[in-house]
């Protein structure tokens, strides 16, 4: 590491380690706490702006980026000095960040009400479970059944029916005078009333099986934010990227003409055909076009990007000029 400037030096050091550290010593811990979270989420803190910068999802993340700093980043910090270059990296890296939280702030706002009306929805389901448990009648039962589980409701028209009719013959007997009955009356009442109340322990146990479905099916769902993650809206991001982007173009910009050769592309390109080729697909991903890569925050590299052209624009003008 003998011909690194020192900032690209210190930030190589910086990023394996915490990358290193996070996968084998703190188990994912620094990952946990330092990742970006959108600031609705309540695992947003304001630390995270920067923490992110240094955190990587996994080896060919940190690979991708470090490259691009390894490569890029000392002709940069040669050519505007060690304090230009630090400013710039990090303004690239917040710049990402705020393109990023304007994605989530749009994710968000579309789904957020969708969320808050299935949250609504479930407390009213569950209301409905606790009704049925209270009031264990064939009537409450049925139309749980019917308005949330058809399919259950359909399997059980036999045993709605005759708990329907035991419970009517009940409500019947129980309104006649029984005073004047002989024994063999009364014992026939009673075998009538413990078959009511067979209905009823047999409706509570089917209320109760009910809520168990229910607890099962959205456990993942109770509060808004476990929604999102567990439907795969994380709404965080981590990773260097946007301050590799702005890297790549204020190299394009400075050194237009010099010529790369890619691993995956073994043919000499020159910096401003290469990034002008990489720019258009970040937009291209950014507006939402299909590339197979959904997990990428192609608004960090686009934002990393246009911070990194003013701000390398500015100073090639001053460069120029003074």
């Amino acid at each position: 590491m003998g011909n690194l400037t020192p900032i690209v030096r210190g930030l190589l050091i910086i990023n394996v380690f915490v990358f290193f550290a996070d996968s084998f010593i703190s188990k994912d811990a620094l990952s946990i706490y330092g990742t970006l979270w959108y600031v609705e989420f309540p695992e947003f803190k304001p630390w995270q702006l920067l923490t992110h910068m240094f955190l990587h999802a996994d080896f060919f993340h940190l690979l991708g980026n470090m490259m691009g700093l390894f490569f890029f980043g000392p002709w940069l910090e040669q050519n505007w000095g060690a304090r230009n270059f630090f400013i710039f990296y990090f303004a690239c890296g917040f710049g990402g960040a705020a393109f990023q939280m304007v994605s989530f702030n749009q994710t968000y706002s579309d789904i957020h009400p969708k969320i808050e009306a299935s949250q609504k929805e479930i407390k009213t389901h569950h209301k409905a479970i606790l009704y049925v448990k209270k009031n264990p009648t064939p009537k409450a039962y049925a139309e749980y059944l019917k308005k949330y589980s058809p399919e259950i409701y359909k399997k059980e028209q036999d045993f709605l029916k005759s708990a329907f009719a035991a419970w009517n013959t009940s409500l019947e007997l129980e309104k006649k005078d029984t005073s004047n009955l002989d024994e063999a009356a009364k014992q026939v009442l009673l075998k009538q009333k413990s078959f009511k109340e067979h209905f009823v322990t047999q409706i509570k146990r089917g209320a109760s099986n009910r809520e168990k479905e229910f607890k099962q099916q959205y456990s993942k769902m109770s509060d808004k934010y476990t929604w999102w993650r567990s439907q795969g809206y994380g709404l965080k991001m981590l990773g260097a990227s946007g301050a590799i982007f702005g890297i790549l173009i204020a190299f394009a910009l400075f050194f237009p003409n010099v010529k790369m050769m890619l691993l995956f592309f073994p043919v000499p390109i020159k910096a401003k055909y290469f990034v002008a080729i990489y720019m258009v697909f970040t937009l291209y991903a950014a507006g939402g076009g299909n590339v197979g890569m959904a997990n990428v925050a192609h608004l960090a590299h686009l934002g990393g990007a246009i911070v990194g052209f003013i701000l390398a624009r500015f100073w090639l003008w001053k460069y120029k000029y003074n």
